[in-house]
């Protein structure tokens, strides 16, 4: 499993060799309290798409805009006072899907949507990720469309882009990193038939140490 956010590598690297165990939770399950004591738990939403690339104006106009790239989900951090044999439903955040193009001349791209949240029972939880915003149709001062932007957070999606004549822009990349953003989807060519879609924001996790 991929630790390899900053924030949780940071304070994994301080904490563990202080503590006995971890536990890596990516997929929503319940779990039983092993032992009554503190517990440090470590919650990242799910995260953002990108936004798909907005569409050029025609021949011998102007390129789309690429969309924006998602954002990461919400760390949240925090020391709980548990109790033995106490069950608490841990629920991972999605990663939002791809966003998926317009087609069609002066048309702008479509929002990604927002990740989805991780949660401890009610005692935390850490917001998933906004979707990144759509391109814009026809405002690139150029035929060429323009780059989408990167997905925020360690592991987002890599931004798409255009620059040949009646091709779509590139799709944005998916996050490959824990609650990371999508990659926006790039502008189109003026005369291409669409921008790219926007990447996939990548699940949460929940990390447990005591």
């Amino acid at each position: 499993m991929n630790l390899s956010q900053p924030g949780i590598t940071k304070i994994t690297s301080i904490l563990v060799p202080l503590l006995d165990r971890m536990q890596v939770i990516d997929a929503s399950q319940d779990w039983t309290v092993p032992g009554t004591g503190n517990y440090l738990v470590i919650a990242i939403g799910g995260g953002g798409a990108g936004g798909s690339g907005g569409n050029g104006g025609g021949p011998s106009t102007y390129g789309g805009d690429g969309g924006k790239g998602g954002a990461m989900g919400e760390m949240a951090i925090g020391v709980l006072s548990l109790t033995a044999n106490d069950v608490y439903s841990i629920t991972i955040g999605a990663g939002a899907q791809l966003t998926v193009y317009n087609s069609g001349y002066n048309i702008d791209g479509n929002g990604g949507n927002p990740g989805d949240d991780t949660k401890f029972g009610s005692l935390m939880t850490a917001k998933g990720g906004m979707g990144g915003n759509a391109g814009m149709a026809a405002v690139i001062l150029s035929q060429n469309g323009n780059y989408g932007g990167n997905g925020a957070g360690p592991g987002g999606g890599q931004g798409g882009f255009s620059v040949i004549s009646a091709v779509a822009g590139n799709d944005g990349g998916d996050a490959t990193g824990y609650g990371g953003g999508g990659g926006g989807g790039g502008g189109t060519f003026s005369n291409g038939p669409h921008g790219g879609n926007g990447g996939r924001g990548h699940s949460g996790v929940v990390v447990i140490l005591w």
